[in-house]
């Protein structure tokens, strides 16, 4: 299987169906019958081209087809499901300031979304949500500088 056979974002959205089902990785590496270094080293981006055995444990151990983990879009799909906005920042390409967006800076956008949302939800001005939200946009907009 080729490096560029699979989508780049493959880690990134592994990390994220890991975090939406409330999993750790000990408990996504006993459902996916995989070590948690291995599962670590997938989500992190430093194992890029997983089996075809290793990616079926994975969608097995999600719940999903794996189309649906390969964003493989089915062409005779007659009902399209509305994906959130975290899968739609994770599983697309996307330009910020004329530069193409990494996996890492997707992640900081990620959590600086999720903690503007928390500051909304709880409708607390605590300074330590502030400075959070504070910290996270400027990791982004330094992330965004070097790439």
């Amino acid at each position: 299987m080729k490096k560029d056979s699979l989508s780049k974002n493959l880690g990134l959205y592994l990390k994220y169906l890991r975090k939406k089902n409330n999993y750790n990785l000990e408990q996504i590496a006993t459902l996916s019958e995989l070590s948690c270094s291995y599962v670590s080293r997938l989500e992190n981006g430093v194992c890029t081209s997983p089996s075809i055995q290793v990616l079926e444990s994975l969608a097995s151990a999600y719940n999903i087809s794996l189309i649906e983990l390969l964003n493989i879009e089915k062409s005779d799909e007659k009902t399209e499901e509305v994906p959130t906005f975290k899968e739609l920042i994770i599983k697309n390409n996307f330009m910020f300031n004329g530069k193409k967006v990494d996996d890492y800076t997707k992640e900081l956008l990620l959590n600086l979304i999720d903690a503007m949302i928390i500051l909304e939800i709880n409708h607390k001005k605590e300074m330590d949500y502030i400075t959070k939200v504070c910290k996270l946009i400027n990791n982004f907009t330094e992330g965004n500088k070097e790439a």
